[in-house]
Order: structure tokens, then sequence, then C-alpha cells
């Protein structure tokens, strides 16, 4: 998997948070936090290689916390640190895109996640 040997640049002391799914194709998605504070996706597919996905969370907190998981259905949830000490949830399926999921949650100050 030679597409995922460069990234791009990311924030010092990033979360990643990375997920796997094999439907229409084996695909591997990286998450992470890049410079400027997006979250941003970075993806490969066994047909198309490595670029940049379809995710993206402007100017997130510096070091936000951040969790992926994949359902059996290969929809993909990604759960992300805000302001305020919350975790709130983004989800992509083949027939929506990218939408606010259902998660929210307060949280303690320095709280990770994981899924």
């Amino acid at each position: 998997m030679a597409g995922l040997s460069n990234l791009g640049a990311a924030l010092p002391r990033t979360a990643i948070a990375v997920t796997f799914f094999s439907q229409p194709n084996q695909a591997i998605r990286v998450y992470f936090q890049d410079p400027q504070n997006d979250l941003i996706e970075m993806a490969h597919d066994s047909d198309s290689g490595g670029k940049p996905g379809s995710f993206s969370i402007p100017n997130a907190s510096p070091g936000t916390t951040l969790a992926v998981t994949t359902t059996k259905v290969d929809s993909i949830h990604v759960y992300y640190g805000v302001s305020g000490n919350s975790i709130l949830e983004k989800v992509h399926d083949l027939n929506s895109g990218w939408y606010d999921g259902a998660f929210s949650q307060s949280g303690m100050p320095g709280s990770q996640v994981a899924a």
C-alpha cells in the first residue's frame, strides 16, 4: 500500500484514528489534525490509491481527541472533541455522505475517546 507512505503534514501530537472496510473495495481511512487545526481524512482504496478524503472539521481545538469505527454496513463513525469538553459524532454512509451523528456527550477536561 505505497499510497499511504505520505499522508501530509500533521499537527504535532495530533490524535490519529484509523479504520478499514472492504465494500465496495478494500479501503483504509486515516483521520488526524493538520497544522491549520482542521480534522481531515486521508483515504486509500485498492482501486484508486491514496488521496485526501471528503471528511473535514475546520478549526478544531488543537490536540482534540479523535476516534473512528466502521459498522458491518460500512458506515464510518468519527468521534471528536469540541470546546466545552464535549464529544460529537460525524457519520458517513454510501447513500448520504457525511452528516452529524446523534452522539453528543459531555466529558471531563482532558478526556480521551475510543471506539
